[in-house]
């Protein structure tokens, strides 16, 4: 549905609404409907402990997570605690090649 469709049918409900505004209006809800999916952070931790030498661990090793369909981007990756410190593991950009998974 494009935006013209949608200020159409809100216009048949309000009609007192100018178009204008309706956009400025729709515009906004979508910048927050993006801000709030973006922050809208799943926090987990693993219910294994993680193994030496292992990369790549299935979302199902979160305590909530029971579909990993479920998990639309990773944001941040972190290991440690309060106490010993907590360090973020930075993004991957590279390939990962079939001999990287283990």
């Amino acid at each position: 549905m494009t935006q013209k469709q949608i200020i159409e049918q809100i216009q048949q409900v309000h009609p007192e609404i100018g178009e204008s505004q309706l956009r400025i209006m729709l515009n906004n809800a979508l910048d927050e409907f993006v801000s709030e999916s973006r922050t809208n952070v799943h926090m987990d931790t693993m219910a294994s402990t993680p193994t030496a030498g292992q990369r790549y661990y299935d979302f199902t090793a979160m305590t909530d997570i029971t579909d990993a369909e479920d998990v639309l981007e990773v944001m941040e990756v972190s290991y440690g605690n309060a106490t010993d410190g907590e360090e973020i593991i930075g993004r991957y950009t590279g390939v990962v090649t079939p001999l990287d998974v283990s």
